[in-house]
């Protein structure tokens, strides 16, 4: 549409379709913006979890932020009496899976396969005899899951350079860390493993 800008200087109705053209613009820019950025446009689409239906990330709320001081801590050690229970501790209910959609359909949680790697490099160097190809090539792939993952969310804090210089019997704090809030995660996953079971039971007895 051709519009003779000078004749907007008559009348009122040539600039209301101007400032509308202008909102159009604006709402396109808006959106190629928000696709660019990787914002969902439409974030109340439901999904089916069949086949390739299924959304990229777990919508749930995890509530504001939190606030975590790194510390050095005498819990989670390669060897101890409490060593394997302590780690074990980091699994969640449902061992790291949920359930979603009409049919339950399993999907692993990104966090705790890292949280998993964590554990196998931890029995790997806590029991070298048991060692295999098999275990080996577990062992790789749990190293190069977790360094893509420390790549993929690089953490800019910093940090004192005279880390390998420290006492850390007496100084055992580091920064504080913005994080969010996973005791809200560990919550919805035990939900979630809870309505499976009920699922489970509700239709083995029906």
């Amino acid at each position: 549409m051709m519009i003779d800008y000078s004749l907007c200087l008559r009348g009122r109705a040539c600039w209301l379709a101007l400032s509308i053209i202008a909102l159009a613009v604006s709402v396109v820019t808006v959106y190629h913006t928000k696709s660019i950025m990787g914002i969902p446009i439409l974030e109340q689409r439901t999904y089916s979890y069949i086949g390739d239906d299924y959304p990229e990330f777990w919508g749930i709320d995890l509530g504001n932020p939190v606030a975590m001081t790194t510390e050095e801590s005498e819990h989670y050690p390669v060897h101890g009496l409490d060593a394997e229970e302590e780690w074990a501790s980091t699994a969640s209910a449902g061992f790291g899976y949920v359930r979603l959609g009409e049919e339950y359909r399993a999907f692993a949680v990104n966090v705790f396969h890292q949280l998993h790697c964590l554990r196998a490099i931890r029995d790997a160097l806590a029991h070298p005899g048991n060692r295999s190809p098999a275990i080996d090539g577990h062992f790789q792939h749990c190293l190069n899951f977790i360094r893509q993952f420390a790549l993929c969310s690089p953490n800019l804090t910093l940090e004192p350079a005279d880390a390998l210089n420290r006492d850390f019997a007496t100084q055992r704090s580091g920064a504080v860390q913005v994080c969010k809030d996973w005791r809200k995660l560990y919550d919805h996953m035990s939900d979630n493993w809870a309505s499976w079971k009920e699922f489970q039971n509700r239709t083995q007895y029906s």
